[in-house]
C-alpha cells in the first residue's frame, strides 16, 4: 500500500536510509496514518507500509520495489546527473504557508444548520488529529493484550496511567525475555474510530504516529500497516501529506511539511468538497461557492478521488499538495498511476473511486454514476444504508434485469443488491478492516489475467486522455513505484532531459531510491542535487544530499554536506536529523566538543539513536556518567542486543539489575548487534 500512496510526490518526504558503517537515518513517511474510515470518509487513512517492506532512501518518497535488471542497469549507465556542487547561496525561504480564503463550519451553520449538524456525525468530520478522550479510550488501554510485531523481536503494550495513555515498546531476546522497554505517550488520535483509530503524540512542533491502532471490527489492538516492515523506527512522522486526507490544510513551514502549524485539523470540513468559503460567507452568492451536485460527473468524482483513489501519485509541474479545490480537474494537479491489469478480487483501503470506475455499471452509465448516486456526502453511510437498493433498482428495473438469484442466496445477503454485488471483507492491504468493494460485479469475482505489468492514468478511466509535457516522465515514476523497474527506469532516463524542469523533482526522488538500493552514494547525492537545483529549500532533499555525502566520505564532501545542513537548520533550527548528522561530521573531523553539543541537542528526539550513542560514549570518554547514563538508557530500546551499551551502563551503575539480567540473557543466546554504535571511532567503543 505504501508504494501506491507515497511515491512520486513533488514535495518529497524523508524516509530512512542505511549508509553502511557510517550512519542510519530512520524513515520518515507521509503516508502513514493508521487505517481509518475508508467507506465513509474522503479523510480515510492512508497506511504507509506493509509486511516485508524495506527501508527507503532519505529524501526519497517511499520504498523501491522490484529488482533492477539488465535494461534498467544499462539505462542508468547512460544517465547524466547534476554535479555535486550546488549553488546554495540564495536566501533561505522560511515562510509560513497558511491557507487563504477559508471559513469554519460554524460560519456555515446559520444558513445550513441541519446539514452541519448531520455532517458532524459523519466519520469525515472526525477523522483528523484530536486530543485523546481518556474516558472513552481508557478502558480500551487498561485491559489490552500486547501486540507482537510479525517480523521483529518487538511487542507493544497499551497502558493506562490515571488520565494518561501510553504504549510500551518491549524489545525481546530470541528466548522471549524482555531486554528493554520504551514508553511512548499518547496525546492525540487520528481517524474517527469507525473502522480504526491511530494514535500519536506531539513533540517539538512535529507529530509522531505510534506503532499500533485499535481496530473496531476486531475489537482490539493491532500493528499499524506502516510499521509492518523491518525498518525499526519506534514512531513515524505525520506530515501535511497524511493530514491532507484527514483534515483541511493546517499550514506548514515552507517546504518542511513535517512542521505542521496549528491549529491541528480535527477532520474534513465543508471546504474540502465546496472550496474556500470565506467569500461566500460574506456575500451569500451561490457563485462564490462550489456545489458539487451541479458539477459534471467527472468533476464530482474528482472531489471524492482526492482521497479515495490509490495509485502512484505524481504531482503535476508547479502544483503543490493543497492547490486543488473542488470543481477543478484533479488530473491537472496530479497523476494517479494505477496497476494494469487490476485485480477484480482484491480491493484496497482507499481504492473506492478506481473500483467504481472499473465497474460495468459505471462504464454503461455514460458517466452518470458517481459516488453521490448512492452516498449523501453529508450523512454517514451507517445512517443511510436502507436507500442503497433503491439506487440499483432505478436502473435495473425492467423485468429481465431483476434479481435472478435463488431465495436462499437472497436471504444470505438480506435481500440487498449490494450484499451480492459489492462484496464485504478485509481490505487486501489492511485485512483487519472490513469494508465494501466498490467494483460492482457478479458474485464470484473473475480471476486476474496475470500480475500487473504496466500502469494507466486515472484520467483515462474517466474517459479523458492523460495529457501534458510531463506525462512520459510522470508515467516512468509511476512504473517505478509499481515495481516495473525494467520498464520505468529506461523510460525515466530517456524522458528526464527533455521534460520540463518543474516535473523532474519526482524523477530525481525515484533515482535516489534506485541508487540507494544499488549502494551508490555518490549517485544518490547527485540525484538529490537535481532536486535541490529545482527547490533548494526542500528539507528532505537537503538531508538526503548531506547524508549521501557523509557516506561518500572525504573533506570536500564533508564541506558540501555541512553547507546543506546549515541551510536546513536555517529552515528548521531544531531538526534532529540535521543535528545528528552535524554531530557525526564533527566527530569525523575530530571536534569532540562540537559533536557532543550537536548530539545532545538531538538526543531527545524519538528516532535519534545515533545521537544518543554519540552523546553517551563521548560523555563516558570524559568520565561523565551523569550525562552518559540517560543517553545510554534511552539507547537501549534502539539497539537492545548491543552488549557494549549494557556494559557501559553497568560501568557507571554496577547495581543495575535490569541491565545485568539483559546482558546475561544476551551472553546466553549469543546475540550482539552493535548496530547503533558501529559509526563510533574504535577508541570510543
Amino acid at each position: 500500500m505504501r508504494r501506491r500512496l507515497l511515491l512520486g510526490l513533488g514535495l518529497v518526504v524523508v524516509a530512512a536510509a542505511v549508509f553502511a558503517g557510517v550512519f542510519e537515518l530512520v524513515r520518515r513517511r507521509r503516508a502513514a496514518p493508521a487505517p481509518g474510515d475508508a467507506p465513509d470518509a474522503p479523510g480515510a487513512s492512508r497506511p504507509a507500509g506493509g509486511p516485508g517492506a524495506a527501508p527507503a532512501p532519505a529524501g526519497a518518497p517511499g520504498v523501491l520495489r522490484g529488482a533492477l535488471g539488465p535494461r534498467s542497469q544499462a539505462a542508468l549507465r547512460q544517465l547524466v546527473l547534476p554535479e555535486l556542487t550546488l549553488a546554495l547561496d540564495q536566501p533561505v525561504q522560511r515562510d509560513e504557508r497558511r491557507p487563504a480564503g477559508q471559513a469554519s463550519a460554524r460560519a456555515c451553520a446559520p444558513c445550513h444548520g441541519e446539514i452541519v449538524e448531520r455532517y458532524a456525525r459523519h466519520a469525515m468530520a472526525r477523522t483528523g488529529l484530536r486530543p485523546i478522550d481518556p474516558a472513552r479510550l481508557g478502558p480500551l488501554f487498561a485491559g489490552a493484550a500486547p501486540v507482537r510485531h510479525p517480523s521483529r523481536p518487538l511487542e507493544y503494550q497499551p497502558l493506562r496511567d490515571g488520565d494518561s495513555l501510553l504504549v510500551e515498546e518491549r524489545s525481546l531476546a530470541r528466548s522471549g525475555a524482555v531486554l528493554a522497554r520504551r514508553r511512548l505517550p499518547v496525546t492525540h488520535t487520528l481517524s474517527s474510530g469507525a473502522y480504526a483509530t491511530a494514535f500519536a503524540f506531539q513533540q517539538d512542533g512535529r507529530i509522531y504516529q505510534l506503532p499500533i491502532d485499535h481496530f473496531a471490527e476486531a475489537a482490539g489492538f493491532g500493528l499499524d500497516p506502516g510499521f509492518g516492515d523491518s525498518a525499526g523506527a519506534p514512531v513515524q512522522l505525520i506530515g501535511a501529506f497524511c493530514l491532507s486526507c484527514h483534515g483541511d490544510d493546517p499550514g506548514h513551514v515552507g517546504d518542511a511539511e513535517d512542521l505542521v502549524l496549528g491549529p491541528l485539523p480535527a477532520g474534513i470540513s465543508c471546504e474540502r468538497c465546496h472550496g474556500p468559503g470565506a467569500r461566500h460567507v460574506d456575500t451569500g452568492a451561490p457563485a462564490d461557492i462550489v456545489n458539487p451536485g451541479r458539477l459534471t460527473p467527472a468533476r464530482q468524482l474528482d472531489t471524492c478521488a482526492q482521497c479515495h483513489l490509490n495509485g502512484a501519485i505524481v504531482q503535476r509541474p508547479g502544483r503543490t499538495l493543497f492547490d486543488y479545490h473542488a470543481g477543478q480537474a484533479l488530473p491537472e494537479f496530479r497523476a494517479n498511476w494505477l496497476d494494469e491489469p487490476p485485480d477484480p478480487a482484491a480491493f484496497e483501503l482507499i481504492g473506492h473511486v478506481e473500483r467504481l470506475l472499473r465497474s460495468p455499471c459505471f462504464q454503461r452509465s455514460n458517466g452518470a454514476l458517481t459516488c453521490t448516486t448512492c452516498h449523501d456526502p453529508h450523512t454517514s453511510s451507517r445512517e443511510q444504508r436502507a436507500d442503497f437498493d433503491a439506487r440499483c433498482v432505478a436502473c435495473h428495473r425492467a423485468p429481465a434485469r431483476l434479481c435472478s438469484a435463488s431465495a436462499e442466496a437472497r436471504a444470505r445477503a438480506s435481500d440487498h443488491c449490494a450484499g451480492c454485488h459489492m462484496r464485504r471483507g478485509g481490505a487486501a492491504d489492511v485485512p483487519s478492516i472490513v469494508m465494501t468493494d466498490h467494483w460492482i460485479q457478479k458474485p464470484g469475482a473473475p480471476a486476474r489475467p496475470g500480475p500487473p505489468t504496466s500502469v494507466s492514468a486515472y484520467a483515462t478511466l474517466l474517459g479523458a486522455p492523460a495529457t501534458g509535457p510531463d506525462l512520459e516522465l510522470s508515467e516512468a515514476v509511476g512504473l517505478i513505484d509499481a515495481g516495473h523497474l525494467e520498464a520505468g527506469v529506461p523510460r525515466l532516463v530517456r524522458a528526464l532531459p527533455t521534460s520540463p524542469a518543474a516535473a523532474r523533482g519526482p524523477a530525481y526522488g525515484a533515482l535516489a531510491r534506485v541508487f540507494v538500493q544499488l549502494g551508490r552514494p555518490r549517485e544518490t547525492a547527485r540525484a538529490f542535487a537535481g532536486m535541490l537545483a529545482l527547490r533548494p529549500d526542500t528539507p528532505e532533499a537537503l538531508l538526503g544530499y548531506a547524508g549521501a555525502l557523509v557516506e561518500v566520505g572525504g573533506a570536500t564532501e564533508a564541506v558540501a554536506a555541512q553547507r546543506a545542513l546549515t541551510r536546513l537548520r536555517a529552515l528548521d533550527s531544531d531538526a534532529p536529523e540535521a543535528l545528528e548528522l552535524e554531530g557525526l561530521l564533527a566527530l569525523q573531523a575530530g571536534d569532540r566538543p562540537l559533536a557532543q553539543q550537536r548530539f545532545a541537542a538531538a538526543a531527545h528526539a524519538p528516532r535519534a539513536a545515533r545521537a544518543r550513542a554519540g552523546l553517551g560514549f563521548l560523555a563516558l570518554a570524559q568520565g561523565d556518567c551523569a550525562t552518559a547514563l540517560p543517553a545510554l538508557d534511552a539507547l537501549r530500546p534502539d539497539d537492545p542486543t548491543n552488549r557494549r551499551v549494557l556494559r557501559a551502563i553497568l560501568g557507571c551503575r554496577p547495581g543495575d539489575a535490569d541491565a545485568r539480567a539483559a546482558l546475561a540473557e544476551l551472553e546466553k543466546t549469543g546475540e550482539d548487534s552493535g548496530r547503533e554504535t558501529a559509526f563510533l571511532p574504535a577508541e570510543l567503543r
